[in-house]
């Protein structure tokens, strides 16, 4: 199904807007659509999208920040996220790539979530088992703070779904 866009103006501020009605292979057997809202300024670089009337992610592109990994590389693609479920949210960063600096669309905002959602995933696994499911070695400084970031993610995913199930979610967001 086409998705329909609109153009409008809120707080002296210009929104371009994208509704969408998707029907997935699961809902198609269910016979239900879900829709996605798209609200999107250019002015700000701020981009939001309600999943399901459910859980919205918000970005917005900050671009100050270098990302940590880069080393002498710099990569200030940063973006701000935002996710809000049932009155509470959790905020963390997130850096597109080269060729794809800013978030544009629905797609982007469910990849960075899934991206959230798998750390907080693997956030789950003792420090073995993180090393072992991925490849890093268990006396590695280096692995037990990424292990810690991931723990730390998986607080924030399980504060804010706290009557879903995150594998679920992954799942969904990762499609």
């Amino acid at each position: 199904m086409k998705p329909r866009f609109f153009i409008y103006k809120l707080k002296n501020e210009l929104f371009f807007t994208s509704l969408v009605l998707r029907d997935t292979y699961r809902e198609r057997k269910q016979r239900r659509f879900a829709m996605s809202l798209t609200i999107t300024c250019p002015r700000t670089g701020r981009i939001s999208c309600l999943f399901n009337n459910e859980v919205r992610v918000s970005a917005i592109y900050v671009g100050k920040k270098k990302s940590p990994w880069s080393g002498d590389y710099s990569n200030y693609n940063h973006h701000r996220v935002t996710v809000t479920y049932k009155k509470r949210s959790f905020t963390f960063d997130f850096w597109s790539s080269i060729a794809n600096p800013e978030m544009r669309n629905r797609d982007d905002l469910s990849s960075a979530l899934y991206c959230s959602l798998a750390d907080a995933i693997y956030g789950m696994d003792d420090f073995r088992d993180f090393c072992l499911n991925l490849g890093y070695d268990d006396d590695s400084v280096m692995a037990h703070k990424i292990w810690k970031g991931c723990q730390r993610a998986a607080a924030k995913v399980a504060r804010v779904f706290y009557d879903k199930d995150i594998f679920k979610l992954a799942e969904y967001f990762g499609d």
